[in-house]
């Protein structure tokens, strides 16, 4: 096991590393550093990022937890770098610069976009009306080449396909077709409106797992098992000994 030994060792030593950099950020930050002397200093990346906002946020750092650090009060009070935050697999620190709160806008300024809203909201409806009365004639495979408009064939499908929405996911799996039918369901959109085809919904059963394979499952499960054990008595011998890995001898080991 000393291939495996020495991965969880230098793995162990890695998220060491990671830690303490993390620190020696925060500790900067919490010195009042700015985030060009923090990312200079500590070799990390900085990126900007124009127009982030509160609401309606699409940006990269879309999270809320980014969010509700980036808009805390006394962040943007004192332009100040935040705490790290764990997103994903990484660590990111913001600090917010010209800020703009929101403020009431005059008629004449507001007319354009309200317009724009209410032109969206009033095609939204029409589509979504278009396309509930297209899919009420749609009851066969037959039916969708007579329809005024050409439908994009996606092929098969399932639960985790990327060639829909999660909310065109969600309705694609929602309904049932008849026998040697389809099934037509039109929905709202933010663009518009879809409408969505489909044939019966197949479920595939997991079959049961012949003796061999509960042999090997069982096999996994135990050695599972002993890898947690090895790695709490690890972290153990860290705690009470100084780990240190002796490349020379490991290198022999392997040569032999």
């Amino acid at each position: 096991m000393r291939a495996e030994l020495t991965a969880k060792a230098k793995e162990y030593k890695r998220q060491e590393i990671y830690a303490d950099k993390v620190t020696a950020i925060n500790d900067l930050a919490a010195d009042g550093f700015s985030i060009e002397d923090i990312a200079q200093q500590e070799n990390v990346t900085l990126k900007r990022i124009k127009d982030y906002r509160k609401e309606n946020n699409k940006s990269e750092l879309s999270q809320p937890a980014v969010i509700k650090q980036a808009f805390d009060e006394f962040t943007i009070q004192d332009q100040a770098v935040t705490a790290g935050i764990e997103v994903g697999n990484g660590t990111v620190w913001v600090q917010p610069s010209n800020y703009r709160p929101t403020k009431t806008l005059s008629l004449a300024a507001a007319t354009p976009k309200i317009t724009q809203i209410l032109r969206q909201e009033k095609a939204t409806a029409l589509a979504l009306k278009e396309a509930k009365k297209l899919a009420a004639g749609i009851k066969t495979p037959a039916d969708i080449n007579k329809q005024p408009v050409r439908f994009q064939s996606l092929g098969e499908v399932n639960r985790q396909t990327t060639l829909l929405t999660e909310k065109e996911r969600g309705l694609a799996f929602s309904q049932q077709a008849a026998n040697n039918g389809v099934v037509a369901i039109a929905s709202e959109t933010e663009m518009g409106a879809t409408l969505l085809v489909g044939d019966r919904i197949k479920t595939e059963e997991q079959s049961p797992l012949s003796d061999v394979q509960r042999a090997q499952t069982a096999a996994i499960i135990r050695d599972n098992l002993g890898q947690d054990q090895l790695q709490d008595y690890l972290d153990y011998l860290r705690l009470v000994y100084k780990v240190e890995i002796n490349d020379a001898n490991i290198a022999n080991a392997q040569g032999r």
